[in-house]
């Protein structure tokens, strides 16, 4: 048997169906909002246990020898006048300690160069070398970093007798047990009178909160698989054509999380590399670039359409932007690792490094126009917020609350590349993985839902299956009981949506009245 040409193309369904985030009554929606503030909550208790992210080790210069260089352990400053050059070893570490970095802080003269009544800045010069020695004899094994000079501008607050301190080295992978450090001043002369000594730190990971972050890291890894596992499971209950725009963009998001909570962390802790560190910041970037990219589709989405399942909101100039500050990010980070990889003693405060900052200085300034447009949007949507149905109210106040918490945890922390707050950390994994997790739950189909989607398409089988025309083997045209009849030019029309889907029609137009 062969088919029509003629036979009636198959009907979408044109209505929503029903949501989780559809099905919550008050009740449920405070018992979801309180059950999300209780997680975080209990995650904030839980950083009371996170171990110490970095040890120091840090002493003054009266501890050290007066009578030549430092080269012991517990001796990391100096006096400028009598030690120009600084000898500090680092001891007894190994792969857990992930990095180490050594700060130099400059302490005022009390007695010259205006220190109760202005604020200075001091250019400090030295030859930076590091070696790799053996940890009890201090024997220098290998070369790892020439002499090479350096300058430095340091900021002194008039009143305050410690000035800034500023990061020299930053290796990213420790290889050795012990290390030595050479550091010997150029300029004593010029700085003698404004700065009595400089204290230096050695700063470097604690072996437990590595281990900690393995935990935390691969737990958020394998519950956000079974959250993808399970998403897509009930997202395939349901008529593709049912789906709507937030489903398949958090489906993009859902895997997106799993590459942010990082298979690999394990070697890019353990055994950090220039590669390593490039999968790293992909991963992140990407599913941070997406998340802007969804907030920038979805807070148009509802403003502009109500109860439309597709969107127009995905326009290009949004792809394009999100596009150009994912390539921004990747390549300064990249820039900024393969740099310290080359060279553990640059400083990027100091040193002229046009490369990086221009593409510091504009991936924020994109940030920035996204964060605008969003506030935009924002405002548009408090204008017509009476007409906006339930789950686009929802969302706007969940999502709300979630960057809020973003923007807070951004803007009361630091950015800089040796920032390893225990707690920090913990905080922002955890709120980001609930965030896509609640999302997924909000979006996902509800039991009404699903079978609201399974009717409709069995209700359109079988309306397609009565109204195809087949032929015998004689050629002669039959109908689906066997009987002749005329072939009919005239177009069928969709039934009349099935009554459960009549309900949540009349519930829409409620909400366009």
């Amino acid at each position: 048997m062969h088919t029509n040409s003629n036979e009636p193309a198959p009907v979408e369904n044109p209505q929503l169906i029903k949501l989780n985030i559809d099905m919550m009554s008050e009740r449920r929606t405070k018992i979801i909002w309180f059950l999300f503030l209780a997680v975080v909550i209990f995650f904030y208790i839980l950083t009371l246990a996170v171990p110490p992210a970095i040890s120091t080790a840090v002493a003054s210069y009266r501890d050290c020898p007066v009578d030549g260089p430092v080269n012991n352990d517990e001796c990391l400053a100096f006096n400028v006048n009598s030690h120009p050059t600084f000898i500090g070893v680092l001891s007894g570490v190994n792969e857990y300690n992930n990095f180490f970095l050594l700060e130099m802080q400059p302490v005022r003269n009390e007695s010259g160069g205006g220190y109760k009544t202005t604020d200075i800045g001091v250019s400090l010069s030295f030859n930076f070398t590091l070696n790799y020695v053996t940890s009890k004899s201090h024997v220098v094994q290998e070369v790892l970093l020439p002499e090479k000079n350096h300058l430095i501008n340091f900021k002194c607050t008039r009143g305050q007798r410690l000035c800034e301190s500023k990061m020299i080295l930053y290796l990213p992978r420790i290889q050795r047990d012990a290390y030595q450090v050479i550091i010997k001043i150029t300029n004593t002369d010029e700085v003698s009178w404004m700065v009595q000594d400089i204290q230096f730190r050695f700063i470097y990971m604690y072996q437990k909160y590595a281990q900690y972050l393995l935990i935390l890291k691969y737990m958020f890894f394998f519950v956000s698989v079974i959250a993808l596992l399970l998403y897509y499971k009930f997202l395939k209950k349901i008529n593709p054509s049912d789906r709507i725009f937030e489903q398949k963009m958090l489906l993009v998001l859902s895997i997106a999380l799993v590459l942010f909570n990082d298979p690999f962390f394990a070697v890019t802790l353990l055994y950090p590399s220039f590669l390593s560190a490039l999968f790293s910041t992909v991963f992140v970037t990407s599913f941070y670039c997406l998340l802007l990219l969804f907030w920038l589709c979805q807070f148009e989405r509802i403003c502009t359409e109500n109860d439309k399942k597709g969107t127009k909101t995905m326009k290009p100039w949004k792809v394009v932007l999100i596009l150009v500050v994912w390539f921004t990010l990747v390549i300064s980070y990249t820039i900024l690792s393969y740099t310290y990889q080359q060279d553990p003693a640059t400083n990027y405060e100091s040193e002229d490094e046009g490369t990086y900052q221009i593409f510091k200085v504009f991936s924020i300034l994109l940030v920035m126009i996204v964060v605008g447009v969003l506030v935009n949007y924002y405002v548009n949507f408090c204008r017509v917020w009476n007409t906006r149905i339930g789950r686009h109210k929802n969302f706007f106040f969940f999502s709300t609350y979630f960057i809020f918490c973003t923007f807070l945890f951004i803007f009361t922390g630091s950015l800089t590349v040796y920032n390893n707050d225990g707690n920090r950390v913990l905080i922002v994994i955890s709120v980001t993985n609930m965030y896509i997790f609640f999302l997924q739950y909000f979006y996902g189909p509800s039991i009404e839902g699903i079978k609201e989607s399974n009717e409709f398409q069995r209700y359109e089988r079988e309306r397609l299956y009565k109204q195809y025309e087949y032929f015998n083997d004689d050629g002669m045209e039959l109908s689906f009981d066997g009987e002749e009849q005329q072939a009919q030019a005239q177009p069928a029309l969709p039934p009349p949506p099935p009554p459960a889907l009549q309900g949540y029609q009349g519930e829409e137009e409620e909400h366009k009245a």
